[in-house]
């Protein structure tokens, strides 16, 4: 393996590909190249994922030796909605990454979801059956199957994620700050129980498993990570209220009259195979919030 291996990132400028883009960044280690299907960093390179031609193309320009897949269609209602380029983006682009990578020898690390589980039987390791609710889990189920067809391949699981946003409505919660400051009525699930993880932490899971690989640690296969605190929605909301330091009496939980169709209830993730390994990063929920609002300069 060359002194100084190229990792692609595929989908950085994402909420969480800009935070890996950036974790390889700043090691001179490491030669980092990321793509984006439309720049907004002038030295990304821009990537179609519905053409095959121009996934091929960067791919064999670029001769990475690890490549970590980030882009994906991650909205459960958008999902049932657009299913076709859905699995195009979540499984069929990344069955044709995972043949490249496989003629290059290259480890691909491709990001799946917790809601690859339906939340009845928590908490999941990683060989815990299958068994997704809505299609958003389905697609990503067969994402982690091209992927897993090649031995030196990962699969890495998360929850839900937070962190820096280049606009408020890039996630969820910070598209809570304006409705807030502004003292807007809010209806937030109250239903749901999620664990909250830092983007920046998963960052440096990724980037502490690939160093293990380049030292000649054996790592493949599925991993879970996760931030260990657990709240709804609705708790999220009233954090985040707390943090802006504004009054919170005009949020409200929504707790639904029967199970959300495609939402898991409790998708709680066992860690302990990449804390065995000594890899892991966990931020506070209340610090993490608190880091988003500073980059946001809030």
């Amino acid at each position: 393996m060359p002194s100084q291996p190229k990792v692609l990132i595929i989908g950085a400028s994402g909420l969480l590909g800009r935070c890996i883009y950036d974790q390889f960044s700043q090691d001179p280690n490491f030669h980092t190249v990321g793509t984006a299907s439309k720049r907004t960093r002038d030295n990304l390179l821009q990537l179609d994922l519905l053409n095959f031609e121009n996934i091929s193309k960067i791919f064999n320009t670029v001769s990475p030796q690890f490549v970590i897949y980030c882009a994906a269609q991650k909205d459960p209602d958008i999902a049932e909605r657009e299913r076709d380029m859905t699995l195009c983006l979540n499984a069929i682009s990344v069955k044709l990454l995972a043949e490249l990578c496989a003629v290059s020898a290259a480890p691909l690390f491709y990001i799946s979801t917790d809601y690859v589980f339906d939340g009845t039987k928590p908490p999941y390791s990683p060989s815990s059956k299958t068994t997704p609710m809505g299609y958003y889990g389905k697609s990503k189920c067969v994402g982690e199957k091209y992927t897993l067809q090649y031995q030196n391949n990962c699969v890495l699981r998360l929850p839900f994620l937070y962190g820096p946003v280049e606009y408020p409505g890039e996630s969820w919660l910070t598209s809570l700050i304006n409705p807030l400051l502004r003292s807007e009525a809010i209806c937030c699930d109250h239903w749901a129980l999620r664990f909250p993880t830092y983007t920046y932490d998963v960052a440096d899971v990724c980037y502490q498993m690939i160093k293990s690989i380049h030292k000649g640690i054996r790592v493949s296969g599925i991993y879970h990570w996760s931030g260990s605190e657990c709240y709804t929605k609705y708790e999220m909301a009233l954090g985040l209220a707390s943090a802006l330091n504004v009054k919170h009496h005009r949020i409200t939980p929504n707790l639904p009259t029967s199970e959300p169709s495609n939402r898991p209830y409790n998708c709680r993730l066992d860690c302990s195979t990449l804390q065995m390994l000594n890899i892991g990063t966990s931020t506070p929920f209340e610090g993490g919030l608190r880091k988003i609002l500073l980059a946001s300069n809030i």
